[in-house]
């Protein structure tokens, strides 16, 4: 049995894929701790030893940021403090729980760089395949200004000597998605997809259908906020117009208001796992976990990317003839009425996102296999990854859709 402690910042998006490894590691025998911040945690359901790190929310970017602007918003404004305020947990950590490895979220930065100082085996967990893009040539700017900024954190936090690449652990990366979805990754990071990881959050039977028809789900995640107001408003508006389907549309900010029409449910929270098997299309913003958890239950998508990783995962889409891209400022009622009309009737759409889902599912078998091997000898393992491997997903039917 081996200690393993897990960090994972508060985000939903990456709490729910490290939950699942969680309990992939706790079925193979072994201790599991985190680092996280314990509201979070606590309401998705981990129960496991847990050191606490200060409360962080991340500040709200303005709305019109794209590109490298909302990217160093992102660092600048909410990943650097993210690490100073991790800091402390992350340190009593391996002194109390003295782990024997350690699993790091990607965007988890002062965790990798305390973990890399004490020499500890770790590997990467990616919750989107975003940043692996930036480690394409064609980006070597933005992983040269990331590479800077993560070297001031180094000393910030005293850390002595900071990795040319802290991101990513040098033994590998895990990445709960499958190859299409993650497109060209560069071969040093020595990434592993291992598909979804969502036993652990399914419900006891899914929810039953009780509409006929077509249903959509609207759903633009949990960190939009008033920048996905127009947005919704536009799909509330499509939903008018397209009234023989049924349509879910999730607006956690409450800016819909307290409207009704026969054909539209609208909610604050959803269990888009309950809700995804009677679900027909989803329109997204293109997080990688509403993807993911789409394309599992087979539902082709019309994506709207706002920014960060989403029009990397936007294209990915697009590429695999699973759905449409809809420019998320500019799409009106009627671009979203033609993009779902189309995503729903025409067979390749549905035909490509059921073959990607069946890709993506039994998750948790693939990451026991990495896990049971890294822990075995975590100072090896993933070291010798072979191209082939990647082929356990597919028979390469993938690349020959049209």
């Amino acid at each position: 049995m081996s200690r393993v402690l897990l960090v994972t910042p508060p985000w939903e998006g990456h709490i729910n894929p490290a939950a699942g490894i969680a309990a992939v590691l706790r079925g193979l025998g072994h201790e599991v701790a985190w680092v996280g911040q314990a509201a979070i945690l606590r309401r998705l359901g981990v129960a496991d030893r847990l050191f606490a790190c200060v409360p962080f929310s991340a500040p709200e970017r303005p709305p019109g940021l794209r590109g490298m602007a909302a990217l160093e918003h992102l660092w600048m404004r909410c990943l650097l403090p993210l690490a100073t305020c991790m800091d402390a947990a992350v340190i009593e950590a391996l002194a109390v729980f003295r782990p024997d490895v350690a699993l790091v979220d990607q965007q988890a930065i002062g965790a990798a760089l305390r973990i890399h100082e004490r020499g500890m085996p770790w590997l990467t967990l990616a919750s989107s395949p975003g940043e692996l893009a930036t480690r394409q040539e064609t980006h070597t700017s933005i992983h040269e200004w990331t590479t800077a900024s993560v070297r001031v954190l180094a000393d910030v936090l005293g850390v002595a000597h900071c990795p040319d690449d802290a991101l990513f652990a040098p033994r590998g990366t895990l990445m709960p998605s499958a190859p299409i979805l993650m497109g060209p990754v560069p071969e040093a990071l020595r990434v592993r997809a291992i598909g979804c990881l969502t036993r652990h959050r399914l419900p006891p039977l899914p929810e039953p259908r009780t509409k006929a028809g077509c249903h959509v789900l609207v759903s633009l995640g949990t960190v939009s906020g008033p920048t996905g107001a127009r947005f919704l408003e536009a799909a509330w508006q499509a939903a008018l117009a397209k009234a023989d389907v049924h349509w879910t549309l999730v607006d956690p900010a409450g800016t819909l208001g307290s409207r009704a029409a026969p054909n539209v449910t609208i909610a604050g929270r959803i269990d888009q796992l309950a809700l995804l098997p009677s679900v027909d299309a989803v329109l997204s913003h293109g997080g990688h976990n509403t993807v993911a958890e789409s394309l599992l239950h087979g539902c082709p998508l019309v994506v709207a990317p706002i920014r960060d990783d989403q029009p990397v995962i936007a294209q990915r889409i697009v590429e695999a003839v699973a759905g449409l891209r809809l420019r998320f400022s500019h799409a009106t009622a009627s671009h979203i009425t033609e993009a779902i009309h189309r995503v729903l009737f025409e067979p390749a759409f549905r035909q490509n996102a059921q073959a990607i889902g069946t890709e993506l599912a039994g998750g948790e078998a693939r990451a026991a296999g990495v896990l049971r091997t890294w822990l075995a000898d975590p100072m090896q393992a993933l070291a010798q990854v072979r191209h082939e491997e990647m082929a356990m997903f597919s028979n390469g039917t993938m690349n020959e859709r049209a």
